[in-house]
């Protein structure tokens, strides 16, 4: 029987490497997995940046993540692939975001292939943004997140206010966006901004939140028509989900993410799980990381779909590329040779 775990505290022990993972990446997912993946959702954090007012009620701060960390997780959840990154730092507020992403952006510098995003709250103006963008060339997205308002039932607005989209749309920037509802409650609101801002390339975080697949079904259509919107996989475990983006959707706006932190997004052992309306997800004893049950269904729904090696190596890579590409910051850094 799988029963919910608390939270292990020890990063080393939950990485131990076991028989089961082992197993599931030599059965079912090291022929699957190209050796090139451009990761589109994962996480920094250095505690050093939290303040007396940073709370501590949950277990994310509670391991600095910088750029060696993460490439050590993905080197041992996904072996002898070349790994680059879109990263940000974890949503932990308040703490002192202009030494967090400052700090975030001079991580990544090490890897000139990955970028990152700076993460904004509603309370920082437009001008701040814009100073911010311009001091480094790496941060080519913005990451709003819902918790940031105390908003009941935040609209996008709430949480990332269209001072911050100006300056988003002025550079031509990503927007990760985690839609705290599913696609379903936003999708008039989306529609709107979408329209807007049309430099805005805006990135739908855990397959537009719908761990739940009731919430994209019913709006998937309406998606797919919308431009400028892409969607990273990023800790998603449900298959119909999944099914529903590669069957509806152009494939080329899908792109692989993990979630991952030192313990945190595709690290953790265990699953998201959907039923009724809703979402939880379960730490499980003795199963295998959360990742390792994304890419499984990704596996089973590339094959049934029968999905090219060259579309498989789209989602894990090429798809990402093709978008960062398309981002000004991005072709500038490309014309200087950087």
């Amino acid at each position: 029987m799988l029963i919910n775990q608390t939270m292990d505290s020890d990063p080393d022990r939950i990485l131990q490497y076991s028989n089961l993972d082992r197993k599931i990446w030599v059965d079912e997912l090291n022929d699957f997995v190209p050796q090139r993946i451009f990761d589109a959702h994962a996480h920094l954090w250095n505690d050093a940046f939290a303040t007396p007012a940073t709370p501590h009620n949950n277990d994310w701060r509670d391991f600095n993540t910088g750029l060696t960390e993460l490439r050590r997780i993905s080197a041992l959840l996904l072996p002898g692939r070349e790994l680059h990154f879109l990263a940000f730092p974890t949503p932990i507020n308040p703490v002192d975001f202009d030494r967090l992403n400052s700090w975030t952006a001079e991580e990544l510098r090490a890897d000139p292939q990955s970028y990152g995003a700076m993460l904004v709250t509603p309370e920082m103006s437009g001008n701040y943004v814009s100073e911010y963008i311009n001091r480094y060339d790496n941060m080519i997205a913005l990451k709003p997140y819902y918790t940031f308002t105390s908003v009941s039932n935040p609209m996008i607005t709430d949480y990332f206010p269209e001072k911050q989209m100006e300056v988003a749309n002025s550079f031509g920037l990503a927007v990760v966006l985690h839609l705290p509802d599913g696609p379903k409650s936003a999708l008039s609101e989306l529609e709107n901004l979408v329209a807007k801002y049309p430099r805005i390339r805006w990135i739908l975080a855990h397959c537009a939140a719908s761990g739940n697949p009731f919430q994209l079904e019913r709006v998937i259509e309406r998606l797919s028509d919308l431009p400028n919107i892409w969607y990273d996989t990023s800790g998603n475990n449900e298959f119909y989900t999944l099914m529903l983006l590669l069957k509806y959707e152009n494939r080329q706006r899908i792109m692989f993410a993990t979630d991952n932190a030192l313990i945190m997004g595709g690290c953790r052992r265990g699953k998201n799980i959907s039923y009724a309306y809703t979402t939880h997800f379960l730490y499980l004893k003795d199963a295998t990381f959360r990742i390792y049950e994304q890419l499984r269904i990704m596996r089973q729904a590339c094959r049934l779909l029968e999905l090219s090696s060259s579309e498989i190596y789209d989602l894990f890579y090429h798809n990402t590329r093709k978008l960062l590409e398309q981002l000004p910051p991005v072709q500038k850094n490309m014309e200087s040779g950087k």
